[in-house]
């Protein structure tokens, strides 16, 4: 099957789309809960999901990207190899399950959050199986059927939830719906595979393919592995070294941090990587321009973001989480992090684009134990607070260790960004200063709008968006379509 750039632009608006509208009905689906909910209610909920989740890359340990690698390049043992894949799944699925339950039951003791993590690993199976035929439809440029997989897994996984919650049959209920939508999912996924594959879905083992499969597996896996661990891990501490409650307070900063990170940094990934790519291998003057550009737009995004999130944080939690008041002073501390969790997405993209990939993956791994080790010791002295310092620290120590490997790259201007980022702190703390101010006259809706015009008035003054920077990102879309149309041609 052709790859071609007419393909790839319509999947990428597709997916982005669906990927948007995903993730606003899941935080929709996440502020009816905490609305609903007690703190040590959604406490539970949440940490079944995410202790699930730290063992959930055991039943994949990277094979759904191998298989969309692999399936990418139009072989002829597509066949073959996916029941391969199948036939390593299963016995990975089973092992996982089986640690995944035994640490359960040795470690808890609590009737409620034992059947919710019963349910939780459910899902997790459902989850593990669905990857491999949406990851095969991927590879070859069928994202349409995974856009309306994803959409309607959230969907029926917040119907689940109003009900559950509604006709007062709880948490346990919740849990299930979304187990359920997984199941939905999954039975979607194979009918959506079937349709245009004629496949055999009997596993197999070949001890050719299984060899070079395990070979890979580990450079696949182990950026996964670093990833699910770091964001899963607070929640799972928090619950062990205090309670449900607690796990249920972080989580309110948790979903609004994560919901920034996730919707605007990743529209920067979709356009920047592929640039940053190509520039490597055929100029350095204009690699060193957009990591530069790349770097000081989000840092013009994030930090009004997160200054403004440190202002509001109690009004905010007054208003619309008041059970959770608790947290005001870890959503101020994680509301810090969000510059460097979004700056790190540009260093990150530049070291996976230059070759240096393995870096990024240590980088990573390294916040991943430094996260642990934090959560252990400030969590137990300081509770959810601990947990939100933790969040801060090691997102300021991962862009800092990008940083010293990416001025082996590109001879960045350190004085530009400097200057640049320190006007952008000047136009945030002036905008923070004044909403502060407002908050005790007028209502929280129009001091958010008058302190945003503050921010934009002043990046105009000081000139953080010019003409120049306008026509540099016409001139990085012009030379991203111009690419696919040569991938296209060769």
């Amino acid at each position: 099957m052709e790859h071609s750039t007419g393909k790839i632009v319509k999947n990428t608006i597709i997916f982005t789309t669906a990927l948007l509208v995903q993730k606003v009905i899941a935080f929709g689906n996440f502020l009816f809960l905490s609305s609903w909910l007690l703190p040590e209610t959604l406490g539970a909920y949440i940490w079944a999901l995410s202790f699930t989740t730290m063992f959930s890359i055991g039943a994949d340990l990277g094979l759904s990207f191998i298989m969309m690698r692999d399936a990418a390049k139009n072989t002829r043992n597509d066949e073959k190899d996916l029941q391969n894949i199948i036939g390593l799944k299963v016995p990975l699925i089973l092992f996982t399950l089986a640690a995944c339950l035994i640490t359960l039951f040795a470690t808890k003791s609590d009737p409620q959050t034992i059947a919710l993590v019963l349910i939780s690993s459910t899902l997790m199976i459902f989850d593990a199986a669905t990857v491999v035929f949406y990851s095969f439809l991927r590879a070859k440029q069928m994202l349409s059927y995974e856009a309306i997989g994803v959409v309607g897994f959230q969907l029926i996984a917040f119907v689940g939830s109003v009900f559950s919650i509604l006709t007062g049959r709880g948490i346990v209920y919740v849990t299930a719906a979304l187990a359920l939508a997984g199941f939905v999912n999954l039975i979607y996924s194979i009918i959506a595979f079937r349709r245009k594959f004629k496949f055999s879905l009997r596993p197999r083992f070949d001890w050719p393919v299984i060899k070079y499969l395990f070979k890979l597996m580990p450079a696949f896996a182990l950026s996964g592995i670093f990833v699910r661990i770091y964001n899963a891990s607070d929640s799972v501490i928090l619950g062990y070294l205090r309670d449900n409650a607690s796990v249920g307070l972080f989580s309110v900063p948790a979903k609004v941090v994560t919901a920034f990170q996730a919707l605007i940094p990743g529209v920067f990934t979709a356009t920047i990587y592929p640039s940053m790519s190509n520039f490597y291998e055929n100029s350095k003057e204009k690699l060193q321009n957009l990591f530069e550009k790349s770097f000081n737009y989000l840092s013009l995004i994030s930090v009004p973001i997160a200054l403004g999130l440190y202002v509001i944080a109690e009004p905010v939690l007054k208003l619309i989480w008041p059970k959770y008041i608790e947290a005001t002073m870890t959503f101020k501390i994680m509301a810090l992090a969000l510059p460097f969790v979004f700056l790190a997405f540009p260093t990150g993209l530049l070291l996976r684009a230059c070759d240096k990939q393995n870096i990024n993956t240590i980088n990573r791994g390294i916040i991943m134990v430094l996260s642990i080790i934090l959560n252990i010791i400030l969590v137990y002295y300081y509770g959810v607070l601990g947990a939100g310092i933790t969040f801060l620290i090691v997102n300021i120590i991962l862009l800092i260790a990008d940083f010293i490997y990416i001025g082996k790259i590109v001879n960045y201007s350190a004085k530009h960004i400097f200057i640049y980022n320190l006007k952008i702190l000047i136009a945030g703390f002036c905008m923070a200063f004044i909403v502060n101010l407002l908050l005790k006259y007028v209502s929280l809706y129009l001091s958010i709008g008058i302190g945003f015009s503050i921010f934009v008035l002043l990046a105009l003054i000081f000139r953080l968006i010019s003409k120049e920077d306008l026509t540099f990102l016409k001139e990085i879309l012009k030379i991203k379509k111009n690419d696919g149309q040569a991938i296209n041609n060769n």
